[in-house]
Formats: structure tokens, sequence, C-alpha cells
């Protein structure tokens, strides 16, 4: 049997903040090139309108299915899945993408005509339980408000990472955040579980770069994950792709820490 068809223990990840802005696509898509590096098979699934994870790969939004079409029933998700067998796609190694487009705007109306009686926030369980085995880590990379699938994500998510950046708005969001993930465990998932948080765009000259002071509940970074504030390439030259990767990708030795966390 090949590697790929090798039945997989499947972690599911969800990467958010109430907060736009503060690189949690980033975030999102670092960590999951750095385990598909390692030889982790990795999906990372948009759930966000505003399709950044599926922008960051030059994935034209309207050129695939996704998010929305297996929300609603109408494809299954393996069915939608984006790889590097897909005509015009470039994706890094071990790495797999369920698209998102802006029809997300009207994916309530859209589960309502479907079944009035439908619990929207267990839309993604079934879906993601079709997927297990087949990667090691599925990524939720969620909208920065609470969406429908941003909440689903919450629902049948193992463990959460949170990202911030040493902002006000960012550090509010991060306690809505934490609220909703303590809500999930009370009513309906308590097997949810904080890794911590990835705080990037570290100037460490202002007082915000010490997080923890600005958070109304008790904060575990994960490891040095203090991403220095760099300059950022709008578009990734090499590829010629949309991209909010900073010039200088996180130190492998930070990814390496998140990594061996996300395996505990």
């Amino acid at each position: 049997m090949e590697q790929n068809q090798l039945e997989r223990e499947t972690r599911i990840v969800a990467v958010g903040n109430q907060k736009g802005g503060v690189a949690k696509t980033t975030n999102t898509v670092h960590l999951a090139t750095a385990l598909g590096e390692m030889g982790r098979r990795c999906l990372i699934w948009d759930l966000d309108m505003n399709h950044g994870a599926t922008l960051h790969f030059g994935i034209p939004s309207e050129g695939f299915l996704g998010t929305f079409e297996v929300l609603i029933g109408e494809e299954q998700p393996e069915d939608v899945i984006i790889t590097n067998d897909d005509e015009d796609v470039e994706l890094p190694e071990n790495i797999h993408i369920i698209a998102a487009r802006r029809n997300l705007e009207k994916i309530d109306q859209a589960l309502v005509a479907k079944n009035k009686f439908l619990i929207t926030q267990d839309v993604l369980l079934k879906p993601l339980q079709s997927l297990r085995g087949r990667y090691d880590y599925i990524f939720l990379d969620t909208a920065p408000n609470a969406t429908t699938p941003t909440i689903a994500a919450y629902k049948a998510a193992e463990l959460f990472i949170l990202s911030a950046m040493p902002d006000p708005f960012a550090i509010a969001g991060l306690n809505d955040a934490l609220a909703d993930i303590q809500d999930a465990q009370r009513h309906g998932n308590p097997h949810i579980r904080l890794l911590g948080v990835i705080l990037s765009g570290v100037d460490k000259r202002t007082r915000l770069a010490g997080l923890d002071h600005g958070v109304g509940h008790p904060l575990m970074l994960l490891g040095d994950t203090k991403i220095p504030n760099c300059r950022k390439n709008k578009v990734f030259k090499d590829l010629g792709h949309y991209s909010e990767w900073p010039k200088m990708k996180p130190p492998r030795s930070k990814l390496r820490g998140i990594k061996r966390k996300i395996s505990s």
C-alpha cells in the first residue's frame, strides 16, 4: 500500500480570532506547509467568505466548487478537494485545499432552504468524518466573525490555535474567541482544546507585545512563537500568486515547536 493510501490518525485544528488582519490565514498556511515538508499530509479547509487561504495559493475563487457546495450537501468533500493534479494549480508538498468563494455570504439562507430543522452548528461534522484517515491534519481556516462555518468549526475541532497581533482590537478579539471556545466546550464539543496563541507582527518596543497584559484569560503562547514584524510581499514573485506571506518566514525552529504541540 502506498504512503498516501495508509490510514492516518487525523487531527482537526481550527485557527481563528474574532478579528481580521491578524495573520490567521498566513499562520494556517505556514503551519500546514511546514508539516507538509515534514511528510505530514494536510488539508486546508477555507471557511471564510473572503477566501484568503484560496487566494493565498493563487487559486481563482470562482474556478472551483468548494465549501458552500459541501455545507449545503450538494457535493462530497472528497469531490471538491484541490490538489496539484488540478490544472493551473501549484500547491506545496503534501498540501490540499477546499476552496471558498463569496457565495458563503448566503450560506445561512441556503441551509434553511435545504432543511428548516437543520442544526447549522453541526454542518461540518459529517463532512469531516468522511475525511478522517486520509490526512494527518485538517486545518480549518475560520472567518474573523461568528459566521455559521466558524461556529461549526468550534463544534468540530479537536484543537484550536488563536492568531493575534499586539494590537488592542486583536486582543479584544482574542477574548471573544476564548469565550466561544469555552461555550463550545459546554455546549456540544467538550473535547476541543486551546493549544495556544501565535503572536505575529511583534515590535518588542511596544507594551502591547506583552500579549497577556491585555487579555482577561490565562493564555499560553505556542513555545516562543512571537513572529517578528516583517515587511510583507503582496505578490509572491516566484509564483505570481497573491500572498500575505511575510518576506521572512517564521524561523523553522518555531514551526517545529508548534508541530510538537499539535502532535502531542
